[in-house]
């Protein structure tokens, strides 16, 4: 069998054993946990392996998860980034549509959270990687971006960030959120929100106020 990598996004309140899970190769499941025995650990936000197992009855399911990460956070509201995060592709994201760049943007989102004491700008990081989501699966028309934001974007996805990160690529990283200005930030935070809104189950988002107050 194959080995599967996921991030737990959400758990069901009426059957704790089912998660929201996305993964690599399905993109966002439903995947049931076929063990008496209930890892309590497992929390939203957990990057998880498993294998997947023959169910007749259930489309995806597992006997075994093995946690990888949980976020290593320096402060609450670099936990909201990443709750931020599960809750859009949560919301966002259509079941069983793989979408390898957007799980390469939250993977390496918790990779670069380690290294959150080497980027000076990292709040402006944590709205960058929200326009990156939105603009992977098209719901930020281009027109809307300037080349700076299109560089961030590039840079946060074009390689997987697997626990280290080159050094040349985090000072060019840290340079180019360095030559951003607050009136590029307030506009990129404005078109997030401005897209948000359209989801109609906008009234149900918890981060957003965290994110953007």
């Amino acid at each position: 069998m194959n080995q599967e990598y996921g991030f737990t996004l959400k758990q069901n309140f009426s059957n704790r054993k089912k998660y929201n899970i996305l993964t690599l190769s399905k993109g966002k499941i439903h995947l049931y946990y076929n063990n008496n025995y209930r890892p309590q650990e497992i929390r939203p936000n957990t990057l998880v392996s498993f294998h997947f197992q023959k169910n007749a009855l259930l489309p995806y399911a597992t006997d075994n998860f093995e946690i990888i990460a949980t976020p290593i956070t320096a402060t609450t509201h670099d936990l909201y980034w990443i709750h931020h995060l599960a809750e859009l592709c949560y919301y966002f994201l259509p079941l069983e549509y793989p979408n390898h760049e957007v799980f390469k943007l939250v993977f390496n989102s918790y990779t670069l959270l380690g290294y959150r004491h080497k980027i000076p700008q990292f709040e402006r990081l944590k709205k960058i990687t929200a326009l990156t989501f939105l603009v992977l699966i098209d719901h930020i028309p281009l027109n809307k971006l300037d080349k700076p934001s299109c560089r961030l974007s590039f840079l946060i996805t074009g390689e997987l960030f697997i626990n280290v990160i080159k050094e040349d690529t985090l000072k060019t990283l840290c340079n180019a959120l360095d030559a951003l200005d607050e009136n590029q930030m307030t506009h990129y935070q404005a078109v997030i929100i401005e897209c948000l809104k359209e989801h109609p189950r906008f009234d149900a988002f918890n981060t957003v106020r965290f994110m953007y107050d």
